[in-house]
């Protein structure tokens, strides 16, 4: 499985457009962001995603700590797919433009 981000938070791949159409749309995303995390193998290293949620979006570290791997990726996924589909791009895991 290839890797998506470098030590650094950079992004490594492109995300594909099928997932940022199917993932990025108005009420809750976060189904569809599980599917496509799950089929991309989207996965952000723990660490680096409780930091960025809890940085962008105001998530608090405790709730951070109780869920799962693959929604932490999940729900980093659908922020991505918010950027790429609102400013054309996601600037990765160090920046974010979407505050929640």
């Amino acid at each position: 499985m290839d890797e998506w981000f470098d030590e650094f938070g950079n992004l490594l791949q492109e995300i594909p457009q099928e997932a940022v159409q199917a993932v990025a749309h108005d009420g809750d995303c976060v189904q569809d962001a599980t599917e496509w995390q799950s089929l991309l193998g989207f996965i952000v290293p723990r660490k680096q995603a409780m930091d960025f949620l809890k940085k962008s979006c105001g998530f608090p570290l405790g709730k951070l700590q109780t869920m799962p791997d693959a929604l932490l990726s999940a729900i980093v996924l659908g922020i991505a797919c918010s950027d790429i589909k609102n400013y054309g791009e996601w600037l990765g895991l160090n920046q974010c433009q979407t505050l929640v």
